[in-house]
């Protein structure tokens, strides 16, 4: 097998681990689709195309209570697939500032770089506390009720408040220094560096109103669960 066949396997079984329940069978029928492409190029597309699975968010409208046990297993769904993709990027980013900092030419860049790691670790937390609940298959309407409101609650607050902003503004200082560690290292590197501080607050930026749209879902979620409940 060759390189970028193997990186095409790798990428499709990556996919089928990440993806949630309701696309993991669709994943794994492109996982099975790609002996059948003889090309290694077009199985290497084949698979990087793959990817959009992860970012299908599926949502269920519920019409009556009745509907709440398949839009809870819905939301749990979403929120293990977010937990498992979310820690994949922080871990490989933590080890990739862990290894930057073993070669960092300067004090500033090594303190960024340990603070860049505290920060994905931080992150980790949040997203490995953030896993859904479980309850028992034969738990009554009620309970699972309780349940999808409090997971609302939690999913609503990890996108907005203290949870939100505390991952936004522990990633700075760390970012920050690095840079300037680079600048202080390479002289000749200040414009590179100043562009990526600039595209770092940009998206930064850019999440806040992003981080908070999806808040605003899941709160719109909640108000729909009050109204069912009242017609109830």
């Amino acid at each position: 097998m060759t390189i970028l066949r193997r990186l095409a396997v790798n990428t499709l079984r990556t996919v089928v681990w990440l993806s949630s329940h309701a696309t993991q069978s669709w994943a794994k029928a492109m996982l099975a689709e790609l002996d059948s492409i003889s090309s290694d190029w077009k199985a290497f597309f084949w698979a990087i195309g793959s990817v959009r699975v992860l970012f299908v968010r599926q949502t269920i409208r519920s019409a009556s209570l009745s509907d709440i046990p398949v839009a809870a297993k819905v939301l749990a769904d979403r929120m293990n697939q977010r937990t498992r993709l979310g820690c994949v990027m922080v871990v490989g980013m933590a080890l990739f500032f862990g290894r930057f900092f073993l070669h960092a030419p300067n004090a500033l860049q090594q303190t960024g770089c340990a603070l860049l790691v505290v920060a994905m670790l931080y992150m980790l937390f949040q997203l490995v506390t953030g896993r859904p609940k479980h309850i028992a298959p034969n738990a009554d309407l009620a309970a699972q009720t309780n349940l999808y409101r409090s997971e609302l609650k939690r999913e609503r607050d990890f996108y907005r408040g203290r949870s939100f902003w505390s991952r936004l503004a522990i990633v700075m200082p760390g970012f920050i220094l690095l840079c300037i560690g680079g600048m202080v290292a390479d002289p000749s590197a200040i414009r590179s560096q100043t562009i990526q501080l600039v595209l770092f607050f940009f998206f930064a930026l850019l999440a806040i109103p992003n981080n908070l749209r999806f808040a605003k879902r899941y709160a719109h979620q909640l108000r729909e669960l009050e109204h069912l409940e009242l017609k109830g």
